[in-house]
């Protein structure tokens, strides 16, 4: 019971440390104001309106818990919740029931990797976070106890029903289905593949098209993932002056070191394929619709949620390849590219501060039901009317900074 507690203060202390302001001054990110505005205008039918392609269950269950709360109070809300369910991620990290290794770095890899800061404390970006613990739900051991079946249940359902990550988890869940032969494997399995078509048929009929609309080229794919996955992870600011052919390389020596590697662990070799698997699909397929901001080769900051979930999987297998690398080949290269990404990414430890909106300042007008144009990072102005009642008041005034 004392771990979860932990947790939450864990990530809120790193998090504090990477963006202070989040915490002195909590602001909206992105869509969090069109959750907020479609959650106050549908309430519980909110709970499954689509966007961009799929649903968003969880952040949609969110926004409508604070649809009623004092508009000065709703960034803080959203940055809390934030902050309990990444802690719920981490304590799923830590389970007696997953089995890779060295599980109490899992959490620490969460909270440090090298970000620009898009992801962690927004309610819009939760869903990259979730997404790593549907995951570790999918290479967990079988439940067996009710509270392990509502863990289990949690991450299959409501995340698998917020982002598209269930598409990427299902081929995991038959996987573990056809080894094991076991009741709850063929249950979790048709959980998974239940949300995955509702998840497959909001894709299907909403027909995102691509926003780049430059010939596809697999060589300019490879070298963008690779100089921003494995050039970020454990080259820095060095990987800056890379080229495609240089990073196109990089990234290619490091899938084969990996998938070396893996193949000589004595433990858990299968977890560490299928975690490899996981990586390479999302950041592949996240690359390859070809979004403005992932597609211009010389840019690495742009679009970075979308290498979230993929350099947080990385280190989780760096992290096993060094604590279950059978040779020096296999564990003392690892540990070389770690400290190597530890080292010269630790300029970027700390996040670039949001700009302030003055969200705060608006709130009076809120209140009375004005409209209002504000200003939400990471720079929308939008116009905004509030039509859900206030039955939480705040009498207070957070100190903008």
């Amino acid at each position: 019971m004392l771990l979860f507690p932990l947790l939450f203060l864990f990530f809120a202390g790193v998090w504090a440390l990477r963006r202070p302001d989040a915490f002195t001054n909590p602001q909206l990110w992105a869509e969090d104001l069109d959750f907020m505005v479609v959650a106050e205008s549908g309430y519980f039918a909110s709970l499954f309106q689509p966007m961009a392609g799929y649903l968003h269950l969880l952040l949609r269950c969110v926004a409508l818990s604070g649809v009623y709360l004092d508009p000065a109070i709703q960034p803080g809300w959203y940055l809390g919740a934030c902050l309990f369910f990444t802690a719920l991620v981490g304590n799923t990290c830590l389970s007696k029931r997953n089995t890779m290794a060295c599980k109490y770095l899992l959490p620490v890899a969460i909270a440090i990797i090298p970000h620009t800061g898009e992801v962690p404390l927004n309610l819009t970006n939760l869903q990259w976070i979730t997404a790593l613990g549907l995951l570790v739900t999918a290479l967990k051991d079988d439940p067996t106890s009710v509270m392990q079946w509502v863990s289990d249940s949690f991450f299959v359902v409501i995340v698998g029903l917020t982002g598209p990550f269930a598409l990427f988890a299902v081929p995991i869940f038959i996987y573990r289905a056809y080894m094991r032969r076991t009741l709850p494997s063929y249950i979790l399995l048709a959980l998974a593949i239940s949300v995955s078509m509702v998840q497959l048929w909001f894709v299907y009929f909403t027909l995102i098209r691509p926003e780049s609309q430059a010939a596809f080229d697999a060589f300019k794919l490879f070298a963008i993932v690779s100089k921003r996955l494995f050039g970020t992870a454990f080259l820095g600011s060095a990987s800056h002056a890379m080229g495609p052919l240089a990073s196109a390389a990089l990234g290619a020596g490091v899938i084969a070191y990996l998938a070396a590697v893996i193949s000589t662990m004595r433990e858990s070799r299968r977890t560490y394929f299928l975690l490899l698997y996981y990586m390479l699909a999302i950041v592949f397929a996240s690359a390859i619709t070809k979004r403005f901001d992932t597609w211009d080769f010389p840019d690495i900051q742009n679009g970075d949620r979308y290498f979230f979930v993929p350099m947080v999987v990385l280190y989780w297998i760096m992290i096993g390849a060094i604590a279950r690398g059978a040779r020096p080949w296999s564990y003392l290269p690892g540990m070389v590219l770690v400290a190597s990404g530890l080292v010269l990414n630790f300029g970027t430890f700390q996040f670039a501060p949001y700009k302030d909106g003055r969200w705060y300042d608006a709130c009076p007008k809120i209140r009375k039901f004005e409209e209002v144009t504000v200003e939400i990072n990471p720079g929308w102005t939008i116009k905004y009317i509030r039509r859900a009642p206030i039955l939480l008041p705040c009498p207070f005034r957070p100190q903008a900074q």
